[in-house]
């Protein structure tokens, strides 16, 4: 009987330190990836919420995650040898990998990066081009306005419209989640700038046409010359006349 009960204490033990060997295999124990994921912007660092995370070996996912509304993410089971950290977020940025920017895989094992079981890594995203495309037309006519300077506030480049009165500002700096306006400037007309509003990353975004009103012709008096008719001489202070 105690014989029996040895026994099965015994096989218990083997079962429980197998089983545990094996949940443990694939991953370097107490070794923690993690980072954040971010987009730099003009105007500083912006964090990418719901970037997907991945940790590959080969072609195989051995870890999944997506960042949280700060971008951060984090894997408490790292995988045993080299793999490759890949962070993508639908069509609006490109694909970010590890391996691609550092010519090398990552491994927890590695003192360049991970010290004392920790690495922290700053996956940035480039967003990719989006587009703002328009017409600039006169407010009396309608015709076009060529050669008009159209720029985005906040600024993220500068365009001149054709002869056709088009324009298509093209730039990586947009930014989801803000409004943009754009403005107008010529010769000859008053400045203008349109509604703010949101702007599709990574796609065309049509803005309604920008009306300019021409500038009123300016009076003489309004520089201090006074005004005479054709053939009237003209009385200069000081000439004797």
């Amino acid at each position: 009987m105690k014989f029996a009960l040895y026994l099965s204490i015994a096989l218990w033990a083997v079962a429980t330190t197998a089983c545990g060997s094996a949940a443990t295999k694939g991953v370097v124990a107490g070794a923690i990836l993690s980072g954040e994921v971010y987009f730099e912007g003009r105007y500083g660092d912006r964090p990418i919420p719901q970037a997907r995370v991945q940790l590959l070996q080969g072609e195989r996912v051995v870890a999944d995650t997506l960042a949280d509304q700060n971008g951060r993410f984090r894997f408490d089971r790292v995988p045993r040898g080299g793999f490759e950290l890949v962070v993508t977020k639908g069509d609006q940025y490109s694909p970010y990998s590890f391996k691609a920017k550092h010519k090398k895989l990552l491994q927890a094992d590695d003192p360049a990066f991970f010290v004392n079981g920790r690495y922290f890594h700053r996956a940035q995203l480039d967003a990719r081009q989006t587009v703002l495309k328009g017409r600039v037309v006169s407010a009396k006519d309608g015709s076009p306005v060529a050669s008009a300077d159209v720029r985005t506030y906040p600024e993220t480049g500068t365009n001149k419209t054709n002869v056709q009165g088009e324009y298509a500002l093209q730039s990586d700096l947009f930014e989801e989640g803000l409004n943009y306006a754009v403005i107008v400037t010529q010769n000859g007309y008053d400045n203008e700038m349109s509604a703010a509003m949101p702007v599709q990353p990574a796609q065309e975004n049509e803005i309604p046409p920008i009306r300019l009103k021409p500038r009123e012709p300016e009076s003489p008096l309004e520089h201090g010359i006074p005004e005479h008719s054709p053939g009237e001489d003209m009385i200069v202070p000081g000439s004797g006349q």
